[in-house]
């Protein structure tokens, strides 16, 4: 009586560690879901940077180029120096694109490790649970 109370209990142990592990696996794989779709919108961030970044260098160079066939125009000068700011500006913004994207795909990397990890340890749950039940019944 008193032993299959406590193989009962054990058992019961090992199903509430099981829930346990996979709840927080669910909650990783809605995680998983949730990084993987913000690291599309990452990419598509990082290419319209990308794109910004090469337009911006582009006016900076027409800038410089007309400031060199005008040197005194103070107009011309005015000009290349926004123009050298903008493209400083999107440079700054691609960077830090570029940044967000690499952090979110560790993120996912770090994630899909610490599900492998769950998914491992639940089977192994699972197993110790069924080699729990076939004793218990022999009994």
């Amino acid at each position: 009586m008193i032993k299959t109370k406590i193989i009962k209990t054990k058992i019961l142990k090992k199903q509430q560690q099981m829930l346990t592990v996979e709840k927080r696996l669910v909650d990783n794989k809605i995680k998983l879901e949730t990084l993987q779709k913000s690291l599309i919108n990452k990419s598509d961030d990082l290419d319209k940077s990308l794109n910004d970044v090469q337009k911006s260098a582009d006016k900076n160079k027409d800038a410089a180029d007309e400031l060199q066939n005008d040197a005194t125009s103070k107009k011309q000068a005015r000009r290349s120096k926004n123009a050298a700011k903008d493209a400083k500006r999107s440079s700054k913004q691609a960077r830090k694109a570029g940044n967000s994207k690499s952090g979110v795909e560790s993120d996912i990397k770090s994630l899909e490790k610490t599900i492998k990890k769950d998914e491992a340890q639940l089977e192994k749950l699972r197993s110790q649970s069924l080699s729990a039940v076939i004793p218990a019944s022999s009994v």
